[in-house]
C-alpha cells in the first residue's frame, strides 16, 4: 500500500521536523521524503537561492513521480509549503 502525506505550512512551521520524525518512527525505506529544500542542500549546508526556486520545485516534482512509480510499499511525504 502506498500512502502520500502532503505537509503544508508557512516556512519555519516544523514541516521538515515532522517529516524526519515520521521517517524515524518507521523503517527508513518505508518513508520517502521529497522536498524542494533538498535542492538547496549542498554538501550538508543549506544554500537558498530564490532565483532557483522553479528548478527546486521541478526537481521535487520529478522525485515525487519517481517515488510513486517505484512500486515499493511506502509512505511518501511531500515536505513543502504547498
Amino acid at each position: 500500500m502506498e500512502r502520500v502525506l502532503i505537509l503544508r505550512g508557512v516556512p519555519g512551521s516544523g514541516k521538515s521536523y515532522h517529516a524526519r520524525h515520521l521517517r524515524e518512527a518507521a523503517p527508513p525505506e518505508l518513508v520517502w521524503i521529497v522536498s524542494a529544500d533538498d535542492y538547496f542542500d549542498v554538501g550538508g549546508e543549506y544554500r537558498f537561492d530564490s532565483a532557483k526556486l522553479p528548478q527546486a520545485h521541478q526537481t521535487c516534482w520529478r522525485n515525487f513521480h519517481r517515488a510513486m512509480q517505484s512500486g515499493a510499499e511506502k509512505t511518501i511525504v511531500v515536505d513543502n509549503t504547498n
